[in-house]
């Protein structure tokens, strides 16, 4: 991995349907996850305000929180997904199994940040301010042993 001397970049993946899931975006964004061009990637399906929220059918659409790791890196990611129809991998019919590939109606904007991003955490930390950008991906299994965990820290039993 390269350091970059432009710093890293955040940017908002907007109009994500919300049918979409995790595993979804993994999927649709299989070359820069598998690439590992993102510092972060934090989907937690949060609601985009609704301004002519047409993208998921009528139910609103969520978006994510993206860094990458430099100014290019910004810039081509902006260009390869912007305006991309979002795909959904849905089981395919019939008894052979497998799955096929759904385009959806609704396209993916990317929203490249003015400012830069905030400091990098190197724990999770208790802080209640931020949207969790900064915290490594964890599964809703780990999550929920976290939460027991701070629970039970808190003198909250949790048994």
């Amino acid at each position: 991995m390269e350091g970059s001397s432009d710093g890293a970049v955040l940017a908002e993946v907007q109009n994500i349907p919300s049918s979409l899931h995790s595993a979804d975006l993994r999927s649709f964004f299989c070359d820069w996850v598998e690439a590992s061009r993102f510092e972060v990637f934090h989907y937690r399906h949060r609601r985009e305000a609704e301004e002519g929220a047409e993208g998921a059918g009528g139910k609103g659409s969520c978006c994510c929180l993206v860094r990458l790791k430099s100014k290019a890196d910004a810039a081509a990611f902006s260009r390869r997904y912007n305006n991309t129809r979002w795909v959904k991998i849905q089981p395919a019919p019939g008894p052979g199994g497998g799955t096929r590939e759904v385009e959806l109606s609704s396209c993916c904007r990317v929203s490249l940040s003015v400012g830069p991003p905030p400091a990098k955490a190197d724990t999770h930390g208790d802080d209640a301010q931020g949207e969790g950008a900064d915290r490594p991906y964890l599964t809703r299994k780990q999550q929920k042993a976290a939460r027991r965990a701070k629970s039970r820290a808190a003198g909250g039993g949790g048994g």
